[in-house]
């Protein structure tokens, strides 16, 4: 049987960080236009005799043609044409053979009648005489590279004149929908003291907006592009012109691609990548504007980052599917859907040091990556296609209960000092697990409240069936710890399998205010739950579909308050103080835990003359909630419970569990106060 791929909802979770070298460049750009070329068949006419032009008549004039390219006379893969097309006649093609060293050559001859011509120079790809534009990809999913087309060539129009020199500037352009003369143009020069750099230099274009986002940088508009500037490096400063471009604002950096990645990721003090040589423009931050119709003048001097080691100590290691997932046939079932993520974590313990590898799918795979700017010691590699988007290694069929089916692992892994170590290629394979599950994807967006209301809670998702049967899941175990932002809101992606029969459900997710696991707003019972989103909000909790297989993406699921009043409870402490503590003692304060994480502390009583009788303590207002009461006399004037761990604990204390909800909103707890450290 033939599985389903992922389905979205209300909402398309698009590619968060990282480039595509190749694949996507064109698609990319058709992102960003307003409409999208149809794909140009592929060139087939058999390969033109080549040679001499042909006696083109006693009117013939001779022009001199110089070559001029950004390749700064590197040798490229494919052989040099020239076609020359008389304003009346038949064009004439002419193999242009390389120069010493397999460079071209910086200018040849050409014999054309006089009057209005075009030459136009380009490298063959194919050899098959024609200059073949690439085409336009059909799909995102069309694996085409804009440097396997005829995407390097010239053209000069005007009028053939005996003796004239004319100048033909070869640029290299992307597959798209761009016009030809919008692009850029420019220099690219390498740091003093590394005049040559060998490994591929590339551009990176990041779209971005008008509205900065939260970290005062452009919000970016789509996924970047890389374009291929130089593939066989620069000696010296090198010119380029790139065309087809889409118009628009963008973020550049340039940079040699030392460790073929694709991406720039620089070496520097901390973790990082290989890429030596980098440069940003502007060079002080901000955007520069691509324009309509022209080219745009840019500038890059590559310079080291900062902090960048003489000897890198790190990974470099290729990344490749199993043999029996290479050839696509896991792809209908969506387990090659989804970013790939690598994680190193220090086999001694300690938070891991996650990165992005690439913003795309397996599709992209071999790829390298480097990771550079690790301690010396053994380390544990995962890396995993991210199914299910919570951007954490969740094997399916694991105690985690993720949904990511591909992954790989190197469990023991020693870094040397000095030294990026190759452990050789590392294949992702598919985990021997239920591939039949499905699930629901999505992200949280969660309001907080101010107090023990506020303490945290669990995000549960309600399903009911057409025929009224209830299955209820749990989305989050806390709001609180999702992750925070300044205006008081908490948000994190979510997975969960679910084991349901197929058919389509109608969803509510809310917050589980009194940890009930069902959905009962507090509209109808002011105990109940406090924030919700139902189809109202999120139109794909109208239909969420359960198959086999299926991963249902929900997109962003905000939770909107209810506006419901905090129910009235809270505690009266009666405090006795034990025979076994002579009197006078104080102050006696209240430590209060709530389940979810509130935390307060506050002063009971000033202090307690007598022994054996009950004192009570004003009412303290709460909500409802689970709580952990502990009364103690604050020995060392802190204003703070120590426990019996801390130095200088408070060693006299009482403690008692209690709940307050709809059942009993108001309660008097006694607390037997007396020594709580034993010895």
């Amino acid at each position: 049987m033939q599985r389903p791929g992922r389905q979205k909802g209300s909402s398309q979770r698009g590619l968060t960080v990282g480039a595509l070298a190749g694949r996507g460049l064109a698609w990319a750009l058709c992102l960003a236009a307003a409409a999208c070329a149809d794909p140009a068949p592929p060139a087939s006419a058999p390969l033109p005799e080549l040679g001499p032009p042909v006696d083109a008549g006693p009117g013939a004039v001779t022009l001199t043609v110089q070559l001029i390219d950004q390749l700064g006379g590197a040798t490229v893969n494919g052989p040099l044409r020239l076609r020359v097309l008389p304003q009346a006649g038949v064009a004439t093609l002419i193999d242009v053979p390389p120069g010493p060293g397999g460079a071209w050559p910086e200018a040849l001859s050409v014999t054309a009648p006089p009057g209005p011509v075009q030459l136009t120079a380009f490298v063959d790809r194919d050899a098959d005489g024609l200059l073949d534009g690439c085409p336009f990809p059909a799909s995102p999913d069309d694996a085409l590279r804009a440097d396997s087309y005829d995407n390097l060539s010239g053209v000069w129009s005007g009028v053939a004149v005996e003796g004239a020199a004319v100048q033909l500037v070869m640029e290299r352009s992307l597959c798209g929908p761009g016009e030809p003369g919008t692009g850029l143009t420019g220099v690219v020069t390498p740091a003093e003291g590394a005049p040559i750099l060998d490994a591929p230099v590339l551009l990176r274009l990041l779209p971005v907006g008008d509205v900065e986002a939260e970290d005062g940088a452009s919000a970016p508009l789509g996924p970047p592009l890389v374009l291929p500037l130089f593939p066989n490096g620069i000696t010296g400063a090198t010119p380029f012109s790139v065309g087809a471009l889409v118009p628009g604002r963008y973020q550049l950096v340039a940079y040699e691609d030392a460790d073929g990645d694709g991406l720039p990721t620089p070496c520097g003090d901390g973790v990082g990548g290989g890429d030596r040589w980098l440069a940003r423009y502007p060079e002080g931050g901000g955007a520069v504007v691509i324009a309509p119709g022209r080219r745009t003048e840019v500038s890059f001097a590559l310079a080291q980052p900062a902090g960048c080691a003489e000897a890198l100590t790190g990974v470099s290691m290729e990344i490749a599917l199993a043999p029996d997932l290479a050839g696509g046939a896991a792809e209908p079932d969506g387990l090659l859907d989804g970013p790939l993520w690598l994680a190193l974590i220090p086999s001694s313990g300690g938070s891991p040091v996650t990165r992005v590898v690439l913003a795309a799918t397996a599709a992209d795979l071999p790829r390298r990556v480097t990771v550079s700017g690790l301690p010396e010691g053994v380390w544990r590699v995962a890396v995993w296609i991210d199914r299910d988007g919570d951007e954490q290694y969740g094997p399916c069929g694991g105690l985690a209960g993720g949904l990511d089916a591909v992954s790989g692992r190197i469990d023991d892994l020693r870094i040397v000092d000095g030294r990026l170590v190759d452990p050789g290629a590392l294949q992702l394979t598919l985990s021997d697990c239920d591939l039949d599950t499905a699930a629901v994807v999505g992200s949280l967006r969660v309001g907080t409240e101010p107090g023990a209301v506020g303490s945290g809670r669990p995000v549960r998702l309600d399903l009911v069936s057409p025929q009224g049967e209830r299955l209820s899941v749990q989305l989050a175990e806390n709001h609180q710890r999702l992750d925070g932002a300044d205006n008081g809101t908490r948000s994190g992606p979510f997975s969960v399998s679910l084991d349901v029969p197929a058919g389509s459900y109608l969803g509510v997710a809310y917050l589980d205010s009194d940890r009930d696991g069902a959905f009962v707003s507090c509209a109808l019972d002011p105990f109940g739950d406090r924030a919700a989103a139902t189809a109202a909000e999120v139109p794909a909790l109208g239909a969420v579909r359960i198959e086999p297989g299926l991963v249902f993406d929900l997109g962003e699921i905000p939770l909107v308050a209810l506006g419901c009043a905090v129910p009235d409870t809270g505690v009266t402490a009666e405090v006795i103080l034990s025979g076994d503590v002579a009197p006078p003692i104080g102050p006696v304060r209240l430590h209060i835990e709530e389940q979810g994480g509130f935390v307060d502390d506050v002063l009971l009583l000033a202090a307690i003359e007598v022994v054996d009788q009950p004192v009570s303590g004003a009412r303290r207002p709460l909500a409802p909630g689970r709580y952990r009461l502990t009364v103690y006399a604050d020995t060392n004037g802190n204003g703070r419970y120590d426990d019996c761990d801390s130095e200088g604990f408070d060693a006299i204390a009482a403690r008692l569990d209690v709940t307050l909800g709809a059942m009993d909103p108001m309660l008097t707890p006694r607390f037997l106060l007396g020594p709580a450290c034993g010895g």
